[in-house]
């Protein structure tokens, strides 16, 4: 069993949490203006009780919209982030069936975001990120389509910065040239590609061992060492 460190998913309950919070906020700003409403109405209802009354239904109405159409949208955030959480944590569970030489370190952040998985091991470093969509993935022109229609990010992008930030410090701490590969793993779609897209390899959860285990690049146990101490004080720093 793989060495590991840090918990998959967790990165993403402060991605929850923060959202979370924001609808409080956005609860707190409807109260406070169904507050300044209340007393407007009252002030109002000196001059003309109709126009009070319609003044204070038009607020309300306009509070009321505005605090629910942020909310929901948060709230479908929320919604895809669990969603996400859950894919991260059935990675980790993949990764943990790696031998024992191998180290696992899960959500060590980057100034380019936040690396879901990262794992050091005879065979190199591996750079992974996780997707939970469904459906069919595809590519034209180096573009990832899902069901015939482009993802909502550029997640070769994504994957690609981290992967070339970690290979970069490796390099200054180091001082090797580490084989530094780019995974970008999909949970539960279907991946029907063939290539990998600028250096980065595209596969279902299935293969994801194989892809660490038979890479044909090898690191001596002097270098995993190096590179391990060096990926845990980045950890650390991410805390």
């Amino acid at each position: 069993m793989a060495k590991i460190v840090g918990e998959a998913g967790k990165g993403i309950n402060k991605l929850i949490r923060k959202r979370k919070i924001k609808i409080l906020i956005w609860a707190a700003f409807f109260y406070v203006g169904l507050y300044f409403a209340y007393k407007a109405f009252l002030h109002s209802l000196k001059s003309s009780a109709i126009i009070a009354i319609l003044g204070f239904a038009v607020l309300v109405r306009f509070l009321y919209s505005s605090v629910e159409k942020e909310t929901d949208e948060i709230g479908k955030r929320i919604k895809h982030a669990r969603k996400g959480k859950r894919g991260e944590e059935f990675i980790g569970s993949i990764l943990e069936k790696l031998p024992d030489n191998y180290t696992v370190i899960h959500d060590i952040e980057t100034p380019y975001g936040n690396v879901d998985h990262i794992v050091v091991g005879p065979t190199g470093v591996f750079v992974i990120e996780t997707k939970s969509h469904h459906g069919r993935i595809t590519e034209r022109n180096g573009l990832l389509l899902r069901n015939n229609k482009p993802l909502e990010k550029n997640f070769i992008k994504q994957v690609l910065d981290n992967t070339f930030y970690i290979k970069e410090k490796i390099k200054e701490s180091v001082g090797i040239e580490a084989y530094v590969k780019a995974l970008l793993v999909f949970t539960n779609a279907y991946v029907d590609i063939k290539r990998e897209i600028a250096n980065v390899k595209i596969i279902n959860k299935s293969f994801l061992l194989k892809a660490i285990k038979n890479s044909r690049t090898s690191l001596t146990d002097e270098q995993i060492n190096s590179v391990e101490e060096l990926l845990l004080k980045l950890k650390e720093q991410s805390t």
